[in-house]
């Protein structure tokens, strides 16, 4: 996706040799379709638009094979689809509207709407991956950095946590425990929207009203979470007695 938006934006010809093209009869299919100023022509330029690969639209598939339901998988996707067929729909109208002197200025307002939804889907693939390096890391090390919250200490001496699940991210997406105690974990679904799929250490767990995850005692450090999509995320500070993460 960055190779095609500086292929876009003319930065180098050397980007045209590594994006991914169609082949030359689709290529000549599409710009055959944009002239012809046929009725359908939107509806077929947005259509192909589910051939191009993205990383949005592959997490889906993800997230609909993790599910582990064939029902829910495909009510995942045809949802998805769903949604967004007004966003290709658009896309197929400008594209057989624009003139050549818009058509430039489009071409770049695409080249950079392509390089932000890029690096968006780095930045996913980064926390999926578990990195402690990501965009929201890089954020809190330049500006002031979320505080932890800490966690409770129950009757029978499980430390435990809420955080909610909403449409915005976890909250609190910092909290912390100590070290060497077990530990409760309770999600609760906030009017969520992916963050109901929660990855935690390697597992699904889909939050349906309240999920709980129990943790034995842990070593010093950090335990990352985010959603199936790798869009938001949260992070469990182990500390020690004294109060410091490793």
């Amino acid at each position: 996706m960055l190779a095609t938006a500086l292929h876009l934006l003319r930065v180098h010809p050397i980007f045209r040799y590594v994006i991914l093209q169609p082949p030359a009869f689709v290529t000549r299919r599409i710009r055959r379709e944009a002239k012809s100023g046929s009725a359908f022509a939107p509806a077929t330029l947005g259509a192909m638009t589910v051939l191009l690969p993205c990383g949005v639209t592959q997490a889906m598939m993800v997230l609909a094979i993790n599910s582990g339901n064939p029902a829910v998988g495909a009510a995942t996707l045809f949802i998805f689809t769903i949604a967004t067929a007004p966003l290709f729909f658009m896309l197929g109208y400008f594209a057989t509207k624009l003139g050549d002197i818009m058509q430039s200025r489009f071409t770049k307002f695409a080249a950079v709407a392509i390089a932000a939804i890029a690096l968006l889907t780095l930045d996913s693939g980064l926390r999926l991956a578990d990195s402690p390096v990501t965009f929201a890391s890089v954020k809190d090390s330049l500006f002031a950095p979320e505080q932890a919250v800490a966690a409770v200490p129950s009757a029978d001496g499980v430390q435990e946590v809420r955080i909610e699940a909403g449409a915005g991210g976890y909250s609190p997406g910092l909290v912390s425990i100590a070290a060497g105690q077990p530990a409760r974990l309770t999600f609760v679904d906030a009017g969520g929207g992916c963050t109901l799929s929660l990855v935690f250490q390697d597992q699904l767990y889909p939050i349906s009203g309240e999920e709980t995850i129990e943790l034995p005692p842990q070593e010093p450090g950090e335990i990352r979470y985010s959603c199936a999509m790798g869009m938001y995320g949260g992070t469990i500070a182990v500390v020690d007695d004294k109060g410091g993460a490793a």
